[in-house]
């Protein structure tokens, strides 16, 4: 029994069958597989008797709803059972004795169970049946007479799948693996646009059962009622922002899973803090606390942290050591694209139970150099991370799902849980929400609204290089400062001395509602971090700003690889924001010629307490490919020294870097990624890098002891070259160093308007797809 308890959470594979369900207007539902195929996997040294059911009677309640609540959703009646189903049930008795609390001695029989009768009722059905014989499997391999005088209880489970381990029926399950059939989720019916196959338990609790005679028994007042909490979501398409095959969506939680199963075994959650309670089998118990979270299912690996030594020893056999190792806790659940035109909503169903999800870190230490592998967790010292959180996103980012109230106004991404941010609906318990059903009305968008504008901070860089006028003077016209809409690398059109920077920052010049961008406000298009992390966000390297940020680690900086906190200024120079950290991840990907980063950025700083600025609202895909002209850089094709940059706002969507770092997720689901093409227009002397690239930034690096009478100023530039990402500066004297200047769009104008870098149209002789 030890070893069932250990394989109940991390090997168990199952085939989910399903009960029929329909919720109207096109809701969720199951169908069974004939029991026989149960029969397939019995253990041959099985302990079975046969009994007589000679009358038993059951209900089956739809979900209740309930009156409008503080919580963004209120519930509806929408979800009826068929008469599709046939109710089969996996059932269980047990006798009530003094070894009923222990596992090895309790006597608990599983029975599948098929209705013979059922009745619509005003509430659910009403089930009846009678077996002259029906077999019982015991639990313990050691089978039993039922007798008269003795205590019995009989309950059971509709809508899942019995599971053997070791040939014995010890759990129903609902959650589907590899390999196996995968749990149903909004499968339609076949001859009906009303039903939809979906996986859901329906509990009945234990009841007494009535013992007319040795192994002849009855009983009544068996209940069934729905578990877990059911979403109903319906989108709004916008095929004039998405193709139709660009609609698909995710659910994801941390605090909500599908992926369990109810343990007729003892489980002691003090072994594993991921499990939000213990199971006691017993007729005292409740069926519906039986539960137990399959998490490996829903388990994803973020990586090991630093290696520390926590001793003094020299010798490396005494040596402690200690790392952190962080797991993601989540589920998620995609539902796939129509590819039809002109539909107008797309409805689906989940479902959950309430989980410990989140980010899991654990600390694990070893003895001696070179162990690591046999490094052990200590639960004790582990923490969670992002608990309970719920979202319903775009499936690949893109596009945001804006969620309506009652009035139809848009009130940011689904987002629902224990507050993290200020983009939350609170709700920190889920159990008033059992066996009910949230209603979620949301559409297709772009993102973004009034407050937090410009959600994917590239978009506010211009599409192309400011044109140098033929004389740069302080009191320039804006009208003479215009873009040189050509994005061939090297034509002069955009070269800049750094001395006339210096007259166009000092004079506050730049094209009508557009800037020379702050160092910090680059960051927007180019990596600057301050800082590397390990997985849980625990930084182990500071002072990072401005150093060399490659494709491999050098004497300059670091591997842009792993975790970061990074600097982004969603304001102008003009505004009033400060620059604010955020964290983000890297990956470099290298294949001989090709290297190409790519980043998830911007994602909210939790560790400072930072809840009321800006949330996920501004968290983004990045790829970055440098491309050189000398045929020992990178990424040489002959079109020019230049860098491409990508970016795709994902917001709360939960993807990881491993899943962006691939050319598909960037191949697909693209209509709205912002392509920004940075084309070398410069040259310079005294070049601290063969085949670099250079761009001026408005900001001085030396502003605090800095002449103001100096007429020679220095100013920050941000490089690129074959190996990553550097922040230099150049001083205006003798030399004449030149650099293109790519401005900014001032916080205050509409993405929309006619002059917005959106609008902006590329007019020389290839466009972005040519040159990224």
């Amino acid at each position: 029994m030890k070893k069932m308890r250990r394989i109940l959470l991390l090997t168990k594979t199952i085939f989910c069958a399903i009960a029929l369900l329909v919720l109207s207007a096109g809701c969720a539902d199951e169908t069974f597989p004939e029991p026989n195929s149960k029969e397939t996997e019995t253990s041959k040294e099985r302990a079975t008797s046969v009994i007589t059911i000679e009358n038993g009677s059951a209900g089956v309640s739809l979900p209740q709803s309930t009156a409008s609540t503080r919580a963004a959703v209120t519930m509806n009646e929408m979800f009826q059972l068929t008469e599709d189903n046939d109710f089969e049930t996996d059932a269980y008795l047990i006798k009530e004795d003094d070894d009923e609390s222990i596992n090895d001695k309790r006597k608990l029989a599983y029975l599948h169970i098929r209705w013979k009768n059922k009745t619509k009722t005003a509430d659910g059905w009403s089930l009846s049946t009678y077996e002259p014989s029906i077999t019982l499997e015991w639990i313990n391999k050691k089978a039993v007479d039922i007798m008269p005088g003795e205590n019995w209880y009989v309950a059971g489970i509709v809508g899942g799948d019995m599971e053997r381990d070791e040939g014995i029926p010890s759990s129903v399950e609902f959650y589907g693996q590899e390999g196996k059939k995968p749990k149903v989720m909004n499968a339609s019916v076949a001859g009906s646009s009303s039903k939809h196959k979906f996986n859901v338990p329906f509990v009945a609790n234990w009841v007494k059962v009535g013992i007319k005679g040795k192994n002849k028994i009855e009983f009544h007042n068996m209940h069934f009622e729905p578990q877990g909490v059911v979403f109903k979501v319906k989108v709004k398409r916008n095929e004039k922002l998405l193709k139709p095959e660009e609609h698909e969506y995710m659910f994801s939680s941390t605090g909500l899973s599908p992926n369990v199963f109810f343990s007729f075994v003892d489980y002691d959650n003090s072994l594993d803090p991921r499990q939000s309670h213990s199971v006691r089998v017993s007729h005292n118990n409740p069926v519906k606390d039986y539960w137990v979270w399959h998490y490996p299912t829903d388990q994803r690996d973020l990586g090991n942290g630093t290696e520390k030594q926590t001793n003094k020893a020299i010798m490396n056999d005494k040596k402690q050591f200690l790392f952190s190792h962080t797991t993601e806790l989540r589920y998620r659940y995609t539902y796939p694209a129509s590819k039809i035109k002109g539909k107008d909503y797309d409805v689906f169903y989940v479902w959950g139970m309430p989980i410990n999800g989140g980010e899991f870190v654990e600390y694990k230490s070893y003895t001696g150099t070179g162990n690591k592998n046999s490094a052990k967790p200590d639960l004790s010292k582990a923490k969670f991370e992002l608990g309970n959180t719920t979202a319903i996103t775009s499936a690949h980012g893109g596009f945001m799902l804006g969620w309506l109230n009652g009035d139809g106004k848009v009130r940011g991404e689904f987002l629902c849980g224990t507050p993290h941010t200020n983009e939350f609906q609170r709700i920190d318990d889920w159990s008033p929400y059992m066996g009910k059903i949230m209603d979620v009305n949301l559409k297709v968008m772009r993102p973004g609204d009034k407050r937090y504008k410009w959600r994917v901070p590239l978009a506010r860089m211009a599409k192309s290089n400011l044109a140098r006028p033929t004389s740069v003077y302080n009191e320039i016209p804006t009208d003479q400062l215009v873009f040189t809409n050509d994005l061939e690398p090297n034509l002069g059109k955009g070269r800049f001395k750094q001395a006339e920077l210096q007259i166009l920052v000092e004079a506050g010049k730049g094209p009508k509602d557009y800037h020379i961008p702050a160092i910090e406000e680059f960051g927007a298009a180019l990596p600057y971090v301050s800082k590397k992390c390990d997985p849980d966000w625990t930084e182990n390297q500071k002072d990072l700003e401005g150093s060399n940020l490659g494709f491999t680690k050098d004497g300059l900086g670091p591997q842009l690889d792993g975790y970061f906190k990074e600097w982004l200024q969603l304001k102008d120079l003009q505004g009033f924001s400060a620059p604010s950290l955020y964290n983000s991840i890297y990956k470099t990907v290298i294949d001989g010629n090709s290297k190409v980063i790519y980043a998830i950025r911007f994602e909210h700083v939790r560790s400072t307490g930072n809840k009321d600025l800006t949330g996920n609202r501004y968290r983004c895909a990045y790829r970055f490919v440098i491309h050189t002209a000398d045929k020992g850089g990178c990424n040489v094709d002959g079109r020019g020294r230049r860098l491409a940059i990508t970016a795709r706002w994902i917001g709360n969507l939960p993807i990881t870097i491993d899943e962006i770092a691939k050319p598909e997720y960037w191949n697909k689901n693209n209509s709205n990624d912002v392509v920004r093409i940075l084309n070398d227009d410069g040259d310079r002397k005294e070049k601290k890098i063969v085949d670099d690239a250079c761009y001026f930034s408005g900001s001085k690096p030396y502003t605090t002891y800095e002449d103001p009478t100096n007429p020679n100023k220095t100013y920050y530039c941000r490089y690129f070259h074959p190996n990553g990402f550097y922040r230099g500066f150049m001083t205006k004297g003798p030399g004449g160093k030149f650099a293109p200047i790519r401005c900014f769009a001032n916080w205050d104008l509409s993405e929309s308007a006619p002059n917005a870098p959106r609008q902006q149209r590329i007019t020389g002789a290839h466009n972005e797809e040519y040159y990224k």
